[in-house]
């Protein structure tokens, strides 16, 4: 039997499945197509969120450096009218004499500075007001705003060490998607404001100046050089320092004052340019005893509180001694500078021998006196006594008054020598009393005018610096702000 064969039926179902395999192949495209569209969509609208975050932190940095700015002139200006309220009081002909009270133009400047501080710290809390509300507007579908403001250190504590500021700006961008919701993004903004004071303490500015009180004057003469270098080494390093020489001869130094001096006589160094600070007198001058001793014109400044001898010091000769005290010796000041060429100057508060000062010659001896006014300030125990070409000078006014009538009745002046006194006291007049063993005249001034009563003892003191009242430079310096931005918070 012959069968037969139809295949025309298999070319048709082919072709169906061929259609069936296209339209689900086209289906998967299609829904991924559609997939990747909606991702795009939605990172688009993350970026645009984040552009959205950037411009709200550009408008914030904007606002705060316009406000800021604004802030630190207003409060330069108030500085600034302080300041000229100030000159107006004491920069005329005659300024009340406050205005020459250095404490008074401080306490002044204080004030203002407190007044700067106040007004900052309040100008910066209504700035940081005004940054929150920074925004375009949060009504709109596409929006920035600040949604915190924190600050490093919290201002209502900040005074003047503060040196900087962190403030922190947290900023939303947001969009609206297809479904009404926001997509979102959060910068941090961190702006590090550095704080500069509108004051320049190292660069003042002379409001006045006066000539130095008596007090101050006295000051000036007795206080020891400043000084860092050991009297043990300065003739090393004299080649590279200008006189005078200021040294320190420390206590527990290996050398004496007398062999100092030799070294340094051997080093060439002039000894009437040394100044020396002696911190204790009997172990850096005296070997045996504290006789006889040359300082072949180098000066003494003593940094000590008290400088009390059991002895004599007899002999002293040839230089100038300064103490800020009572010297007291137990003995006898006797023979000073006797057969010396040069001078000797001694500028004490106060002085305080057991037994006789006499048989001085070329020598000037200040009392300038110390409170409370007492009488061992000023005191000698039997003869007290002055050589030719030597002076006696007192502040009189703060000397015991029974010192005082010591010195009218028995002290000795010899011929050519002189008592010069400072006193304010109109009533005052001490006229020594010419004594029948006086071998000659003497010289006897009285002066109302402190200056002049030293100028007369000898004492240096055209040189004196003026009192300078001062205030510091206001300046209103450019600030310094830095913007850093967080972009993954």
């Amino acid at each position: 039997m012959t069968h037969l064969k139809n295949n025309q039926g298999y070319a048709l179902l082919l072709v169906l499945l061929m259609i069936v395999l296209f339209i689900s192949v086209s289906a998967i495209f299609v829904n991924t197509s559609i997939s990747h569209s909606k991702q795009e969509v939605v990172l688009d609208k993350s970026n645009q969120s984040l552009v959205l975050a950037e411009m709200g932190i550009q408008h914030l940095e904007t606002v705060f450096n316009q406000k800021y700015n604004v802030l630190r002139n207003n409060v330069y200006q108030a500085v600034q009218n302080e300041i000229h309220l100030v000159k107006l009081e004491c920069q005329i002909e005659s300024p009340p004499a406050h205005c020459y009270d250095q404490n008074y133009i401080d306490e002044k400047i204080q004030a203002t500075k407190e007044m700067s501080l106040a007004q900052f710290k309040s100008g910066l809390k209504q700035i940081l007001i005004d940054l929150k509300d920074v925004s375009n507007s949060p009504d709109l579908s596409s929006s920035y705003k600040v949604n915190e403001i924190t600050v490093i250190p919290d201002i209502e504590t900040m005074d003047f060490s503060t040196e900087s500021l962190e403030i922190k700006a947290y900023v939303f961008g947001g969009i609206d998607n297809s479904s009404g919701n926001k997509v979102e993004k959060q910068l941090i903004s961190t702006f590090n404001v550095k704080l500069v004071s509108f004051f320049d303490d190292n660069d003042p500015i002379t409001l006045l100046s006066r000539p130095l009180t008596q007090l101050e004057i006295e000051t000036e003469l007795l206080s020891p050089p400043v000084t860092s270098i050991s009297c043990d080494v300065i003739h090393v390093y004299k080649d590279t320092m200008s006189p005078p020489y200021n040294c320190n001869l420390e206590e527990g130094s290996d050398f004496k004052l007398g062999s100092l001096i030799t070294v340094w006589k051997n080093a060439g160094m002039d000894l009437s340019e040394m100044n020396v600070v002696v911190e204790n007198w009997v172990e850096s001058l005296c070997t045996n005893n504290c006789n006889s001793i040359d300082l072949e014109g180098v000066s003494i400044f003593s940094a000590e509180q008290e400088i009390n001898l059991r002895n004599n010091m007899n002999g002293f000769a040839d230089g100038e001694v300064y103490f800020n005290g009572v010297f007291t010796i137990g003995n006898n000041l006797n023979n000073l500078n006797k057969n010396q060429d040069g001078d000797l100057i001694m500028v004490f508060r106060g002085l305080n021998t057991d037994n006789n000062i006499q048989n001085m010659t070329n020598t000037t001896m200040v009392i300038l006196g110390q409170s409370p006014i007492i009488e061992d300030n000023f005191k000698w125990g039997s003869n007290f006594s002055l050589d030719a070409g030597s002076k006696m000078c007192i502040n009189a006014d703060m000397v015991h008054p029974n010192s005082l009538a010591r010195i009218v009745s028995s002290v000795k002046f010899g011929n050519g020598t002189e008592f010069h006194y400072f006193t304010e006291n109109q009533n005052l007049n001490l006229n020594p009393i010419k004594k029948p063993s006086d071998p000659g005249d003497f010289v006897t001034s009285r002066s109302g005018d402190f200056l002049n009563f030293l100028n007369e003892c000898g004492l240096d003191v055209d040189d004196l610096p003026e009192v300078l009242i001062s205030y510091p430079r206001d300046v209103n310096i450019e600030p310094e702000v830095e913007v850093e931005v967080i972009y993954n918070p």
